[in-house]
């Protein structure tokens, strides 16, 4: 396996696929994104695919997506 087959894995795996206990898992064109199902409440965003044109867009969606639910993400 080469280098990029293992990022390409690393990324499949771990940042776009996972599963967490206690969040819901949300995939978008632009995004992979878990929203906290407990009492915690905060979010995480595993895995983006941006542009240098789309990551304002997307940035100022998912800060929005995360006020509306109440949640703090990183």
């Amino acid at each position: 396996m080469n280098e990029s087959q293992r990022i390409d894995l690393y990324d499949q795996e771990l940042r776009k696929e996972i599963e967490y206990p206690d969040m819901r898992r949300e995939v978008t064109p632009d995004v992979v994104r878990y929203m906290d199902t407990s009492e915690i409440g905060e979010g995480i965003i595993t895995y983006s695919q941006l542009t240098e044109a789309s990551v304002d867009r997307v940035v100022q969606e998912q800060v929005q997506f995360f006020g509306s639910i109440g949640q703090d993400f990183e």
